[in-house]
């Protein structure tokens, strides 16, 4: 499957307001706009000896990610499936009308995990 930008997929005001019509989005919907991050560490999870990262995206200045994906060795898994990195974050830049740029970030609290993360925000 082609990539896909994860806000083309954004939930609407009345699906923000209304759970039971937000339940009745499809899977994709529901995996590239609420559940992605799960998506990913599932995805991290089912591949415990690849070293797959977490990638976060936000716009700059913004605390808040709105999209997020399993990385590994090139390719990024998310609602669209395996693609290739760079195309998914071309499909997401071009739909944003924003450029990305990868930030590293370390996130307070994940060291207590006991596991070796590998988590990115990226910008954009």
């Amino acid at each position: 499957m082609a990539a896909k930008a994860a806000g083309a997929f954004r939930r609407t005001p009345i699906e923000r307001s209304d759970q039971r019509v937000a339940w009745e989005r499809t899977d994709q919907a529901f995996f590239a706009a609420g559940a992605c991050h799960i998506l990913a560490w599932v995805c991290r999870g089912s591949y415990p000896d690849r070293p797959i990262e977490i990638i976060a995206v936000r716009f700059p200045g913004e605390r808040q990610v709105f999209h997020t994906y399993a990385a590994w060795d090139g390719w990024a898994f998310d609602h669209s499936g395996w693609n290739p990195e760079p195309q998914l974050l071309a499909v997401n830049t071009d739909f944003e009308g924003h450029p990305l740029g990868p930030v590293s970030k370390s996130l307070p609290g994940l060291e207590l995990l006991g596991e070796d993360l590998r988590v990115s925000v990226v910008e954009m």
